[in-house]
Formats: structure tokens, sequence, C-alpha cells
């Protein structure tokens, strides 16, 4: 079968129908209604904030204290302590500040008498020396070695506390804190008091750099003043001794109810003594 199609009927029909549609084009996506800046343009990193909004921002985290409700507030300190501060060089910074800050009162309320606590950093006795002079330090560092027993008693005290929330009935009443303040904090300020007094005697200095292993073989080629890095402190409620690497330079005995500056004065003389320095 053959059909014809007469030029007239070919007039009944658009040419739209008879020619091929367009070809398929992607039309481009909308523009935003607001365009976002570029990130090299505005972005801020933690490392840019300045320190105090930093510490804003923690303490707007922080739920307030309720003794109807304690569970947000444990909750929040714990993770600042085990998770926020880890975020960055300078979020540690801002959130320990906030956590000596928070729990130096109770740390104080620990420490047992006769002994006392100072462990929050200070300035370098140093600091007024010229730059060339000065002891590197990271903010992160302190020159006070009860800052570290400070710290302990915060990753202890924030983990018990919502232990101790969480499940009181599987919890055992142990004192974890018997070691800090029996040891730790006595040993670590006795060690901070002979920085403190050896200094003012010309026997031990901040500046001077770390002994080799082999200085501890006489006592004789013991530099003078005696860095600060290389001295330690044997302490117990009876005696206290100085020692530079692993030996025993001086000890002096003490009373169970001395005080811990007297008891740091009597053994910065001795070593001044022992050193040729005579006391002071």
């Amino acid at each position: 079968m053959v059909l014809t199609i007469e030029s007239k009927d070919l007039a009944m029909y658009p040419t739209r129908h008879v020619n091929a549609p367009p070809p398929y084009t992607r039309r481009s996506p909308p523009a935003p209604l607001f365009a976002s800046p570029s990130p090299s343009s505005h972005s801020k990193s933690w490392q840019a904030l300045p320190k105090h909004i930093l510490l804003n921002i923690i303490e707007a985290c922080i739920p307030s204290y309720s003794p109807r409700s304690p569970a947000p507030h444990i909750e929040a300190i714990y993770w600042v302590n085990r998770s926020l501060r880890l975020v960055s060089h300078a979020m540690y910074i801002a959130s320990m500040h906030y956590l000596r800050t928070s729990f130096l009162s109770s740390y104080h309320v620990s420490v047992k008498p006769p002994y006392t606590s100072e462990p929050f950093p200070l300035i370098p006795p140093e600091a007024s020396l010229p730059p060339n002079h000065q002891l590197p330090l990271s903010p992160i560092q302190s020159l006070q070695r009860e800052t570290a027993v400070l710290d302990k008693f915060i990753a202890v005290k924030s983990t018990e506390d919502l232990r101790n929330y969480e499940s009181p009935e599987l919890h055992l009443d142990l004192d974890l804190f018997k070691d800090i303040f029996d040891l730790m904090q006595p040993k670590s300020r006795m060690e901070d008091l002979v920085l403190k007094y050896g200094m003012r005697a010309g026997v031990i200095s901040l500046l001077t750099p770390p002994l080799p292993p082999s200085s501890s073989n006489s006592q004789s080629l013991l530099p003078l003043p005696l860095p600060f890095a290389s001295v330690s402190v044997n302490f117990s409620p009876r005696k206290v001794g100085l020692v530079v690497l692993r030996r025993t330079v001086v000890e002096v005995k003490r009373d169970r109810d001395e005080s811990l500056e007297s008891a740091a004065k009597r053994l910065i003389k001795e070593l001044a003594r022992a050193l040729g320095r005579g006391g002071r």
C-alpha cells in the first residue's frame, strides 16, 4: 500500500512537528541567593581566635552546677578534660585554664597541713633578662612542678565524679587521692621551693643546660649554679634530700610538723655549703 501525501496536506501540519526536536542541553543550576565568601578570605581556625574568645566559648559550653541535676555539669567537665582540650594547641591552653580555675579550691582543701601549695604557673624569674637569655617555654609548660600534680588531680577528680554519679552502687569508695596529697603534692611543692630559694642563693638556675650523665660521678664536677632540670627531691615525712642525676647530694632531717618552706631553706643552705658557696 502506498500513501500519497499532497502538498496541500503538509500545510495542515505545523513545521515543528515535522522537524526534529532540538538537542538536549543541561541547564546550569540557579545561582545561590547568598554567595558564600571564599575560604581564604574570612575563615578562622582555632589557633587564630583570641584566647579570651576561646575561654568564653568553653564557659558557654559548661552548664551551671545544680544539686538537683548535676549530670550536665559533671559530663561537660569530663568532656572538656578528655576531649575538648585535645582539639588544638590553643584549645588546650584555654581548657586547662578553665579546669585549673574550677578545681583549684577543691585542690587546696585537700592539701594536708602543714604543707603549702602554689600550683599555678608563674612568670619565669629570668623574665627581666634580655630575650637571648630567656628560657624558651611553651605556653602549655609551667616552671612549677606542682602544676602537673594539679592537672593529675583534675583528671582523677573529673573521672571519679562522673563514675560516682552514673553508677554509685558499683563505685568503690577508694581514696584515690592519697598518693597525690601524701607524696606527690609535698614533693613537687618542695622542688618549687628549692628552685625559689636556690636561685636566691645562686646555687640553682633555670638557664644552665641539663647535666650530662657523667657529671654525677663526682660532686666536684657539679657546675655552679646547678641546672634545675637536673635537680629533684627525695621526700619523706622525716627527711628530705636533694638529688642530682639520681644521686643524693645533700640530705636534711625534718620534723613531721615542719613547714616545707623551712625544710627547703635548710636544704639549700646545706647545698651551698657542699658546693663551696657558704650559707645565706
